[in-house]
């Protein structure tokens, strides 16, 4: 045989290899990228499904993967760094306002780089604009108030007072 029926020979059972091998890897690279760029997605929708109660385990896993989905992005990667530093408030029940605002403007800061990471243009103030209904917000501050007086009991610093019911006649 000569050397052209050689590389033909060659070509006709390395080619299709080849191709399979190479298509293999474009297909694994690119259900990487998409991966990522759902996990990046699932983050951002938690943020914002949770920005009204940042103190929830929802918020917290999403704030805690944002180095890893984002791992990219030095922006967001400064961004996160900021909003973590500025919640390093050693008191959260004696909060100044200076730290509240800090504390808000890493948040909206790190939401707004997020969003347009993703390709979103969404505004600051529609970020700091959740949907709260008036009956979450009293829920969740009556759940406060019966957390606490539960505590002081706990901690024996108040008691419950139980008054019988007169029986009437």
């Amino acid at each position: 045989m000569t050397t052209t029926e050689w590389i033909n020979v060659v070509a006709i059972f390395v080619g299709p290899i080849l191709s399979g091998f190479l298509t293999l890897i474009i297909t694994c690279h690119w259900q990487r990228k998409l991966a990522i760029r759902n996990e990046q997605y699932r983050v951002f929708i938690k943020l914002m499904e949770n920005r009204y109660a940042a103190v929830n385990l929802q918020t917290t896993e999403a704030i805690n993967a944002i180095p890893v989905v984002f791992w990219e992005s030095k922006e967001i990667i400064q961004a996160w760094n900021a909003y973590l530093k500025a919640t390093e408030i050693r008191d959260p029940n004696a909060i100044t306002p200076h730290e509240s605002k800090s504390l808000s403007s890493t948040w909206l800061d790190l939401s707004r780089k997020i969003a347009l990471k993703l390709g979103y243009d969404i505004e600051q103030t529609q970020i700091d604009n959740p949907y709260t209904p008036k009956g979450y917000v009293d829920q969740a501050r009556l759940q406060e108030a019966i957390s606490k007086s539960f505590l002081r009991v706990l901690d024996n610093t108040h008691h419950f007072i139980v008054e019988s019911e007169k029986k009437k006649t």
